[in-house]
């Protein structure tokens, strides 16, 4: 979805956990400028920090709106 809103190329595979870090892409809708992050999946124990997991908590915290897919 990120790929195809933004300008931004996020790893697209047929596997779980392709998305390694944070990607962000911006895009411009209706003259509003809109960030979008491609954050990587969350595994058990990620609020302890396992899997990068206090850094993907972060910026969905900070987010307006989640949108989940699987």
């Amino acid at each position: 979805m990120i790929n195809q809103l933004t300008n931004t190329e996020s790893k697209v595979a047929p596997y779980e956990f392709t998305t390694v870090t944070v990607v962000p892409g911006c895009s411009n809708i209706m003259r509003a400028y809109i960030q979008i992050l491609d954050i990587p999946g969350l595994i058990e124990g990620a609020k302890m920090g396992k899997g990068r997991g206090r850094e993907v908590l972060s910026v969905a915290k900070g987010a307006d709106l989640l949108v989940i897919m699987d």
